[in-house]
């Protein structure tokens, strides 16, 4: 299993909210198993099924984890 790239952002409140956000990945909770997906993805669902997941704060905006164990960077023993 690969380590997560993206960790869960601010909460997605409202239609507004994902338009104006600048996130390209968001991360949406599909029953207990959150999964990241592309902002492509969202906008590609009929507007009443996202109006639906916003509603039930089951979408985020996705931020990227950096590496936050410096003994694992390339280069470092």
């Amino acid at each position: 299993m690969t380590a997560r790239k993206y960790k869960e952002g601010k909460i997605i409140r409202s239609i507004s909210d994902f338009d104006q956000s600048e996130s390209e990945f968001n991360i949406v909770h599909f029953g207990n198993k959150p999964k990241t997906v592309h902002r492509s993805f969202l906008l590609s669902q009929q507007y009443r099924v996202l109006k639906q997941w916003i509603g039930h704060g089951m979408v985020f905006a996705a931020e990227r984890i950096e590496n936050e164990r410096p003994d694992k960077q390339i280069g470092c023993d």
